[in-house]
């Protein structure tokens, strides 16, 4: 979902899930270490012998230029990273550090409002997040806007590469609402919403 949109931090996150889907996050660690040595040591040799560099074997050249590249990627986000102790609601999470973060851009049918019913959908707005995020370490994007008046994190969030705003829009879990401040992916977040109504998915189907 995220290289659909033209944001290269997206298009870089969904790369690196890909290459690094299969990792814990301590091996994660582990390979921004090992990453690291091999850049110093192919570093080391271009400017040691600069010709030798020059003639160097293409395919082994090209293979260490996308570790140089994705390394980089993937140490970021493990570095940024931090675990979802609770998913609140379809948009909104706890983190371990206390925080709570809303999902900038998105809306999902209310379960847990003081002062509303359990709205249609909304038990599986719930239950599809906690399926993304719950007990996951996410990455969080911030867009024009940190917080809303409840004090909370308004936030892209991505787990393992994937845009979760995204995927609960485009499979019908997520309204695209920008409260009259739309931050930089609420456009693409539209479009999404369209595809899902025309495709009759998720509440567009069960709650006309």
């Amino acid at each position: 979902y995220s290289c659909r949109v033209s944001d290269f931090g997206a298009c870089s996150n969904h790369l690196s899930y890909f290459l690094n889907k299969t990792r814990t996050l301590g091996d994660l660690r582990k390979s921004c270490l090992l990453g690291k040595v091999i850049k110093l040591i192919f570093l080391k040799s271009l400017t040691s012998n600069l010709e030798a560099a020059l003639n160097f074997n293409r395919p082994i050249a090209f293979m260490i230029l996308i570790i140089l590249i994705v390394i980089p990627i993937s140490c970021s986000q493990s570095t940024n990273a931090i675990l979802v102790q609770r998913v609140v609601d379809g948009d909104t999470i706890l983190l371990s550090n206390g925080e709570r973060v809303r999902y900038l851009d998105i809306d999902t049918p209310e379960t847990v409002h003081p002062n509303k019913p359990i709205e249609c959908f909304g038990p599986q707005a719930h239950q599809r997040n906690k399926e993304l995020v719950e007990n996951k370490y996410i990455t969080l994007k911030q867009s024009n806007t940190d917080k809303d008046i409840y004090g909370r994190l308004l936030r892209y969030v991505y787990v393992e590469g994937v845009f979760v705003n995204a995927v609960l829009v485009s499979e019908g879990y997520a309204f695209a609402e920008d409260y009259n401040n739309p931050g930089h992916l609420y456009d693409y977040l539209e479009i999404l919403e369209q595809e899902a109504i025309e495709n009759n998915l998720g509440l567009w189907k069960q709650c006309k």
